[in-house]
């Protein structure tokens, strides 16, 4: 318990075709999200725009409506998971002293701007605002929001400033350190 470590969890959900979540966590999630439900052609490969990409077609061919209720599902359920690693450091009291981050690579279009199932053509909000949550007890206020972006480019000087190591001028980015330190908690 008192010797570092590192730990690198890849959660692959909320991915296409979007069928982990359990389905009681489905049912939690309303159908109805305002955006039109359309009936989209499966594509013929895995990548295309305004098509169901070839590995993300359901046997039933729902309309667009029902991929984006099992995306948000998929949302909520690594949610959950990620609440239960953050249980599992509390339960073995490494909360105080455990920097987690939690970040995305890209999002997804569902629908937005009338564009889906697309996230490599367009830099539009759906696809380019991700999270990046630090999370540090006793340095980082919970539930503080920095309203301002920033980009994922920071994690890598953030997390060497964190640790004590001089910046490099070869990493892009910039260190958020005194940023994340500084924040009021709501």
């Amino acid at each position: 318990q008192n010797r570092p470590f590192f730990l690198w969890l890849h959660f692959m959900d909320p991915h296409g075709p979007y069928f982990s979540a359990p389905p009681p966590i489905r049912q939690e999630v309303p159908a109805e999200d305002g955006l039109k439900d359309l009936k989209l052609p499966v594509g013929k490969s895995n990548f295309g725009e305004n098509i169901i990409p070839k590995y993300q077609a359901l046997r039933n061919r729902p309309g667009t409506a029902q991929y984006r209720q099992r995306h948000r599902a998929e949302v909520r359920w690594t949610d959950r998971m990620i609440g239960r690693v953050l249980g599992e450091l509390e339960r073995l009291g490494l909360e105080n002293n455990t920097l987690v981050l939690i970040t995305a690579d890209h999002g997804e279009h569902l629908g937005e701007k009338e564009i889906h199932f697309q996230h490599g053509l367009h830099v539009y909000e759906p696809t380019a605002n991700v999270p990046l949550a630090f999370r540090l007890k006793g340095k980082i206020p919970a539930a503080a929001v920095r309203a301002t972006n920033v980009s994922l480019v920071d994690i890598l000087p953030t997390i060497r400033a964190g640790l004590g190591l001089e910046a490099n001028d070869a990493v892009d980015g910039r260190d958020l350190s005194r940023e994340l330190n500084n924040l009021a908690a709501p």
